[in-house]
Parts: C-alpha cells; structure tokens; sequence
C-alpha cells in the first residue's frame, strides 16, 4: 500500500513537472513583428505594421520588433516585455515633438524587461523615458539629438529592482539638450554606463537618488557639466575620457565616488570637484591642462571665486577637495593644470563655523602645473608625492594684462606647495625645481617631515612676509616638523633665516 501511494505521488509531481516544462517553453517562445512606414508588406515579412505603436500594441511579452529604415514621427510608450530592433541608427529615427506627447518619445510605463537598440531618437522633451522606476531597460547603439534629456530613468515611488543599461551610444547636443543622461532611482540594482559618447550637452551625465551606477569607458566631451553626482548616489567612474567640458567630474551633497583610471583633459574649470560632504577615493587618473580658464587669465581672476565672483566657487584646478568633503589621491599624475591640487575650506553662513575638508594624497605624480597643491586649510596629508616643475612661467599663459597677472600672484604666490591655513602634514615628499618649493601664509601650522626640498628656482620653505616677498603681510602661523633635506635652492633654502625654524627641522 504504502509503495503504490509513492508511486502515485512520484506520478503526481512527474505530471506537475512536465506541465511546468511545457509552460516555461511556450513562455519562452517569442514572435518577430515588423514595421515599415513605406512598404505594407515590410518586404516580405509579417506580421507587418506601418507603425511602432501599432506593433508594440499587437505583441505578446517577450515578442521582438523589428523597424525597418524611415522616419518613424510619433510617441511609442511600452507597457509589456519587448524587444524594439532598428535595422540602424543611421536608418532608423524616431521622431518627437514640442508639445505635452513629447514628455518620452519612447516611454516605458511598466515594470517590465525593454531593450531597445540601432534607433535614432530626436526633438523632444525627452528621448527615452523610464517612467516606471522598477523597469529594467537596455539601450544599445542607439543615437539622441535635438532633446531636453536624452534619457531619463526617474519616478517619485521608491524603486525595488530598476536598472538601467546605456551601451556604445551616441548622445549629442546638435541644437536641443540640456542633458544627456538623468537618473534619480533608488534600485539597488547597479546602473551600467559604457562605452558611450556624450558631445556638447549642458550636463552630460547626472545623478541623483540613491542610485548606484558604473560609468566606464565613455568620451564625455564639450559639455558645460561631465559628470555630476549628488545626494546619496554611489558611482564607480572608471577609465573614461572627458574632456573639454566645464567641470570633469563634479561630487556633491554627500554622493560617494570612485574616480579610477580616467584621462581627465583641458576641462575649463575643474578636473575633479569634490565638496558639500562628498566623499571620493580618486586613483590613478591622469590631469591635464585643467582649469586654465583663458589663454591670457582676462580678469581679475581669483582661484577660490572665478572671475569678479562673490560666493566660494573653486576654478582652475586639476581635482579641489571643499567644504566638508572627503577624498583619497592616491598614483595621480597632474600635468599642465592651473593648479595641479586643492583644498578650499568654506564658511557655512547659517552655522557661522568654517566647513573643514578632508585630504589624505599619496604618491601622486604634481608636474609642471602652475602651482603644485594649495591648501586653504583642513585636514591634509601628503605624503610621498612628487612636486616637480611647478612654475607659472612653465604653462606658456600670456601675461597680459600684467596687473591682473601681478594682483593673482600677490595672493597666491607661485609655489609647488602653498599653505594658506590648517595644520597639513608633508611628509616624505620631493619639492624639487619648483618656483619656491613650499610657501606658508596667514595662520597656517604646518608639519614637514622628511621632505626633499631641493633646487628650487626661488626659495626651499619662505614665509609669505618681508624680506621673503614684498608684501605688507606678516606670517602668523608655526611651523613643526624636522628631518627635511633643504639643499640648491635659487634664493635660499629657508626665508627668513632668522625664523626659529625647530630644531632639527633640517637634515
């Protein structure tokens, strides 16, 4: 007895399966609908549509479409599994308008699986718009113009499982966008972004949210804004190109990021800008020639306010640490920018207090910039880095008007290392061939260690005062430290020499 009630119930679930198995076949069998506005039969193929809507209103789940070469004018919204195929982003266009239709040429509206891929899309508020926050939606080889936002993954519900992939896409202002790439989702999915072009957009990429995304491998050029992250968005920025835009990369309102391996080149005001508690562990990026602003500074320019500025708004630097934020440098190499450094303390006007960045650089590569690091005040250390060629006169900058020129200089005084405020730790540095090696200013408290500080063209260490520079200014800070190797500098290797310098402070 007991043996055939086993064997009824092993027939049972056989049943079950099997029925299961057949289910999960049929489910995964899709069909293929064509759309063609010219042609009715779509050269041969059926089922055949003069339209994207039309198809995507007759699919089952899981269906593929396929758009044959046309200008395709209308609004596709999607609220099923599909697949929409263009023959090529070269053939294929969708087309939008300016009126309320507009707000997603292509619209996802359920939490469903799209991918979508060799399309065009243009003119319009937004370009491709995943209203649905649980959606999970690819895009592949596609091309955005004329648009508000080219894409856009967004919505005010909270998100449990949306994701967003955006591959070898092309993402181009050619008279319309404002930005290329916006998303504010709370998915712990990861967001992928790779391989991309973004070329003259107000904002290339944005996010917000608690958004996770990894952009990588992307060419992120002539935008107002690179990369913008903010808020409790976590971002993995790696081996990117981005390059004469505004600011680079910019990390604010308590937003985490990495910023590894990426060329960071001829960007107007900043390479990178970490600020307003950000926090950003920054490794192995390459700098170059950023924040040079104009070939002949036309001011008064002032590094901590632009030009004639009223609000703290750091400009002119490879990477700026600000205003609570916290960073990693770590095997950077900057070249040819305004300021390779920076750490640009601010004041919180409704606390009344100073807002105190956080910098810990090691092992950086700081060449032949206009000046080495700046440090405002904070938390800094740098250790082990190579301050190298550091000089104005290097960057080929014309020096007209000279008044101008002469009033940037009477502030920041040309140096590898400048120190206006804080008590930073150097330690183990080489400060070699600079203008000065290393300047202090103001109350700033210093502790150099162990530093190399050779052959500088002026002077090794100087306080910014008499009879080191002509200036009505008087140092007001201490300095501490000892070991360090002082040694063929131009003007002398500490200035004043009558500064009670600490003992062994010195090798």
């Amino acid at each position: 007895m007991l043996l055939r009630r086993i064997l009824i119930v092993f027939g049972f679930i056989v049943i079950v399966l099997m029925e299961a198995r057949d289910f999960s076949s049929t489910a995964l069998v899709s069909r293929v609908l064509w759309v063609d506005d010219n042609d009715p039969t779509c050269g041969g193929h059926s089922p055949c549509y003069q339209t994207i809507q039309e198809a995507v209103t007759a699919a089952q789940p899981g269906d593929m479409i396929k758009i044959r070469p046309g200008t395709y004018a209308e609004r596709v919204e999607i609220d099923k599994a599909l697949t929409l195929e263009g023959e090529s982003k070269d053939l294929v266009f969708i087309k939008g308008a300016w009126d309320s239709s507009s707000y997603g040429v292509i619209r996802i509206i359920q939490a469903i699986s799209v991918r979508v891929e060799n399309i065009t899309v243009f003119e319009g508020a937004i370009g491709v718009y995943m209203a649905n926050p649980n959606a999970q939606v690819t895009l592949s080889n596609m091309c955005f113009s004329k648009l508000i936002i080219a894409i856009m993954a967004a919505a005010d519900t909270p998100s449990d499982n949306g994701q967003l992939t955006v591959l070898n896409s092309e993402v181009s202002t050619q008279g319309g966008l404002d930005i290329g790439l916006f998303i504010a989702l709370d998915s712990p999915l990861m967001h992928r972004i790779a391989g991309n072009q973004f070329v003259g957009n107000s904002t290339a990429i944005a996010i917000t949210g608690k958004s996770i995304v990894t952009i990588s491998n992307n060419r992120l050029t002539n935008s107002g804004r690179g990369i913008e992250i903010k808020g409790s968005a976590v971002a993995t920025i790696q081996a990117n190109i981005i390059q004469s835009n505004g600011n680079g990369i910019k990390a604010y309102e308590g937003a985490r990021a990495q910023i590894l391996e990426n060329q960071l080149m001829g960007n107007l005001l900043n390479g990178v800008i970490v600020h307003g508690n950000a926090q950003a562990a920054i490794i192995n990026n390459q700098f170059t020639a950023n924040g040079l602003l104009s070939k002949s500074l036309d001011g008064p320019y002032h590094p901590l306010f632009g030009f004639f500025g009223s609000e703290l708004n750091p400009e002119g630097f490879g990477v700026v640490i600000g205003d609570a934020a916290t960073a990693e440098l770590i095997e950077n190499r900057f070249e040819g920018n305004l300021f390779g450094l920076g750490v640009t303390p601010s004041l919180d006007p409704s606390l009344k207090q100073l807002l105190t960045p956080r910098l810990n650089a090691q092992a950086n590569q700081i060449i032949a910039n206009g000046w080495g690091v700046l440090v405002g005040g904070g938390e800094v250390t740098l250790s082990n880095n190579e301050i190298i060629h550091n000089d104005f006169a290097r960057l080929g900058i014309e020096l007209d008007p000279v008044a101008r020129l002469l009033n940037l200089l009477e502030f920041f005084p040309n140096s590898g290392v400048l120190v206006q405020g804080g008590q930073p730790l150097l330690q183990s540095n080489r400060i070699m061939e600079n203008a000065s090696g290393v300047v202090l200013q103001g109350q700033a408290s210093p502790s150099l260690m162990n530093n190399q500080i050779t052959n500088n063209s002026q002077y090794g260490i100087a306080l910014y005062q008499k009879p080191c520079f002509n200036t009505e200014s008087t140092f007001q800070g201490k300095v501490l430290g000892g070991s360090n190797e002082l040694s063929g500098n131009g003007q002398g290797d500490l200035c004043p020499p009558d500064y009670p310098w600490p003992p062994g402070f010195r090798k």
